[in-house]
């Protein structure tokens, strides 16, 4: 198998050692799952609704 480019080819190095490749994916996993599940978590976020409500009253004006 030749290449073009005298660079490092991730896809070939990974197809040459597939041991190493499942194992690295495997830890990769496990760390994810793990960085995922320790995640802090709030019932209620500590942010603010920035709304505003205004009624007002006046008698015999349309909704404009």
């Amino acid at each position: 198998m030749t290449t073009h480019s005298k660079g490092f080819n991730l896809s070939l190095w990974a197809l040459k050692h597939p041991a190493l490749t499942r194992y690295l994916l495997v830890v990769l996993l496990v760390l994810g799952f793990n960085a995922y599940f320790q995640l802090g978590q709030d019932e209620d976020p500590p942010f603010t609704f920035r709304a505003m409500v205004v009624r007002t009253y006046w008698p015999g004006a349309t909704a404009q």
